[in-house]
């Protein structure tokens, strides 16, 4: 579970880093898919990875594909280890509704890996600088 993610909008020689969040401010879900398997030498190694697909409106701002977040109506269907057949899945692999979502600008903080405060999801200039999936036009 998230609560947010972070992408950059190139302003000229610069990146300014967003927040991207649900419009309610509820954590949410990525797909993804996780592995044990054995490296050359017989270790075992856990690998895991988040899928992407393309963006939906909001996130077309910022980057060519997206992170494939999944409804909380699915997280069963994604989660049943029964289920092999692809095509029950596939459905699932689409942009998520920009309705749902909002974004805003942050602080350059964010950059840091060494930066782990509330201080890296703070709004930061004009609130109206603010885009959500409902008000797209403003993008």
């Amino acid at each position: 579970m998230a609560d947010g993610f972070y992408e950059w909008e190139a302003q000229g020689r610069r990146k300014q880093p967003w927040l991207i969040r649900m419009q309610d401010g509820r954590p949410f879900a990525f797909v993804g898919l996780w592995d044990r398997w054995a490296d050359p030498a017989g270790r075992a190694v856990e690998s895991c990875t988040i899928l992407t697909t393309t963006p939906n409106a909001l996130i077309r701002r910022f980057h060519h594909r997206s992170p494939v977040i999944i409804a909380p109506t699915d997280y069963t269907v994604w989660l049943d280890a029964e289920i092999l057949d692809p095509e029950r899945l596939l459905p699932l692999l689409v942009p998520y509704p920009p309705e749902a979502m909002t974004a805003y600008p942050v602080s350059s903080l964010v950059n840091t890996p060494v930066s782990d405060s509330p201080a890296c999801q703070t709004p930061i200039g004009d609130p109206a600088s603010a885009s959500s999936g409902s008000n797209l036009p403003g993008l």
